[in-house]
C-alpha cells in the first residue's frame, strides 16, 4: 500500500490547522466530508492521529481503497480536486472587532506600565523569522510556536524568544499586550479575557491604540525549519 487516506467531517476544517505544514499532505472536499491523502501508512504523524477521523483506508498503486487489515478492495478512490494542505488551509491572524454595544460600555485603553513583566511573544516579519530559523539551533526552535499572516507578518510565542527585531508582547489571561503597557485599569484584564475569549481558545492581541485581534490557538504551529520555509513560500 502506497499511502493512507483519512476521511473527516466537514465540520473538522478548523482542526486541520494543526496539520497544515505536514509535507505531501493534500486535502479535498467530497460532499459533507474532507478527504486527506499523502499520509504514510507506516507511522502517521501524531497530529493526524488526533483528528476526528470518520474512516481510514489504505490506498494501493491502482488507487483502490482497502480497509486496514483487509485484502479485498472496499472501493475506488473517487475523482476529487486535491489541494496541498498549505493552500487548503490558510494561515492567518483573523481580525476581530468589539461588538458595538460592548464598545459603548468599555473601550480598551492602554497606558504605560511601570511594572516589569516577562516578554513572551514577538511580532516580526516572516522574512526576518525565516532568516533566523535557517541557522538557529534546533533546541531553540523546538520551544517556539508561530502563526503567520498573509501580509508577511508572524507572531512567535515561547521562551526564550529569538533575538531578532520585532514588537515584544507580554501575556496575561491569554491577552497579548505591548511590552511596557497595561490596561489603564489593570484589574479589567481578567474581565476582558472572560468577555472576549470565554472559551479560552485564542490569544487576544492588543495594540497601543486599543485595537485588537483574535488569534485562534489552532493557527499556531510548532516552529520547525520545514514549517517556516513552507509558510514563507506560500505567503
Amino acid at each position: 500500500m502506497k499511502e493512507m487516506v483519512m476521511i473527516l467531517p466537514a465540520s473538522a476544517y478548523n482542526a486541520l490547522g494543526n496539520v497544515r505544514t505536514i509535507p505531501r499532505l493534500a486535502a479535498a472536499r467530497h460532499g459533507d466530508q474532507i478527504w486527506l491523502r499523502g499520509i504514510s501508512p507506516h507511522q502517521p504523524e501524531k497530529a493526524l492521529r488526533q483528528l476526528p477521523v470518520l474512516h481510514t483506508y489504505l490506498l494501493d498503486a491502482e488507487e483502490r481503497l482497502f480497509l486496514p487489515g483487509k485484502r479485498t478492495p472496499h472501493s475506488a478512490l473517487p475523482y476529487l480536486s486535491w489541494e496541498p494542505m498549505f493552500s487548503f488551509i490558510k494561515a492567518e491572524l483573523p481580525m476581530s472587532a468589539l461588538p458595538a454595544r460592548l464598545q459603548e460600555r468599555y473601550m480598551p485603553v492602554l497606558a504605560p506600565s511601570g511594572v516589569p513583566a516577562e516578554v513572551q511573544a514577538l511580532l516580526t516579519s516572516l522574512q526576518t523569522w525565516k532568516e533566523y530559523a535557517e541557522t538557529a539551533p534546533l533546541i531553540r526552535l523546538q520551544r517556539l510556536r508561530f502563526a503567520a499572516t498573509e501580509v508577511g507578518q508572524v507572531l512567535i510565542t515561547g521562551t526564550p524568544l529569538p533575538p531578532i527585531p520585532g514588537k515584544a508582547y507580554t501575556i496575561r489571561y491569554n491577552i497579548l499586550l505591548p511590552a511596557g503597557y497595561d490596561f489603564d485599569l489593570p484589574a479589567v484584564a481578567s474581565l476582558t479575557a472572560a468577555r472576549l475569549n470565554p472559551e479560552n481558545d485564542a490569544l487576544l492581541l492588543f495594540h497601543v491604540n486599543g485595537q485588537w485581534e483574535r488569534i485562534p490557538a489552532q493557527n499556531f504551529v510548532r516552529a520547525t525549519r520545514s514549517a517556516i520555509r513552507l509558510t514563507h513560500s506560500v505567503t
